[in-house]
């Protein structure tokens, strides 16, 4: 049931008109006004009319690409804090993290005979 309404709803908020067809009809009015298929009264009203929709084309263009960079600046920026929030609950607040105790420092000629593994098992060859 949570399905129909979803896809009844994602098709009512299609645009009516793409971004691409204001493009369209703007080229076809100037190429009706270039091919002289309009009568000699309506030529201005005709290209200005395809004038003022490529125009808006190229405008809404520059909106569409704003308005995703401000959503991708966004999403990145909440991102960012979460991310930063997070790190900030697993790091110790309270200054320096205290080194535990450290090896003796042994000469370096006796460094080669530190026992590595030591096993309560004897040794068999």
């Amino acid at each position: 049931m949570s399905t129909t309404k979803n896809t009844t709803k994602q098709a009512s908020e299609k645009p009516l008109l793409s971004h691409s067809s204001i493009l369209i009809f703007s080229g076809f009015l100037i190429g009706m006004v270039s091919r002289n298929a309009v009568r000699p009264g309506d030529e201005m009203l005709v290209y200005g009319a395809g004038v003022v929709g490529l125009v808006s084309y190229f405008g809404l263009g520059l909106l569409a690409r704003a308005r995703k960079q401000r959503a991708t600046n966004h999403d990145f920026q909440q991102a960012s804090t979460r991310l930063e929030k997070r790190i900030n609950r697993h790091v110790a607040r309270g200054g320096p993290i205290k080194a535990g105790p450290m090896a003796p420092k042994l000469p370096r000629s006796d460094r080669q005979y530190l026992t590595v593994v030591r096993s309560n098992e004897p040794y068999i060859s």
